[in-house]
């Protein structure tokens, strides 16, 4: 294969998603055999992304492998600074550097925000798993109401959203089993002991989650203590 599809179709920038390519680190090639050395991919393994060629060696417009270097070491030291565009303000865009650049970036999780490691949609709940005598499955789900993330807070109950999945449904293979401790409740129980609190004050500090919620639908999310939670489809 000499090109990608995009490159095929005449697209520019083509080597993207995945790849380092974009408008402001172009290739002038797209013909793989120019882009990539016979090295770097009939016997494929980790040098090329671990080793980079000297400085004076590399050719970022004309090799994938040194497009790659060379932009994340732009990208990650923040060297690179972008031609402004319309609506543009001229500051410094958000990278790994960042990190230490800023020495609070991290505290409230803004960066994670930011650049995401995969795209989300739809709306973020935050919920709680607490326990619950009079539930036959041991616990209640509460959902912290929006708009309301400041004292007093206000949990709303929810456990129609909650579909526990039984063991029978997962564990019906011969030597098919969780490893590790799988237990919320127990967890639960051992760490409010630890700590002295109340088992209601535990679960609500420690047993809270964020989970991705479709506002038009109300099937909520599938549960089981050793795969966690998904969306009920």
């Amino acid at each position: 294969m000499q090109y990608n599809l995009a490159a095929w179709q005449g697209k520019k920038p083509a080597y993207c998603r995945p790849g380092f390519e974009n408008k402001d680190f172009p290739l002038q090639e797209q013909d793989l055999n120019i882009l990539l050395r016979a090295e770097e991919y009939q016997h494929p393994d980790s040098r090329p992304r671990l080793l980079a060629r000297p400085e004076a060696e590399q050719r970022p417009t004309h090799s994938l492998t040194d497009l790659e270097h060379y932009r994340l070491q732009k990208d990650l030291n923040q060297t690179h600074k972008p031609g402004l565009r319309r609506n543009s303000t001229g500051e410094p865009r958000l990278c790994a550097a960042t990190c230490w650049q800023w020495p609070h970036a991290m505290l409230h999780a803004a960066l994670q925000r930011k650049q995401p490691f995969r795209l989300s949609h739809g709306d973020e709940w935050e919920l709680a798993l607490l326990p619950d005598e009079d539930n036959a499955s041991g616990l209640s789900l509460l959902r912290l109401e929006q708009d309301k993330q400041r004292d007093p807070i206000d949990w709303l109950k929810s456990d129609h959203l909650l579909h526990l999945i039984a063991d029978s449904t997962l564990l019906c293979g011969k030597g098919i089993r969780p490893w590790g401790s799988s237990d919320y409740l127990s967890e639960l129980e051992q760490l409010a002991s630890t700590l002295d609190m109340p088992l209601e004050d535990c679960a609500r500090r420690y047993g809270r989650l964020r989970l991705r919620a479709d506002k038009n639908s109300d099937e909520g999310w599938l549960f089981h203590p050793v795969l966690g939670f998904g969306r009920k489809r």
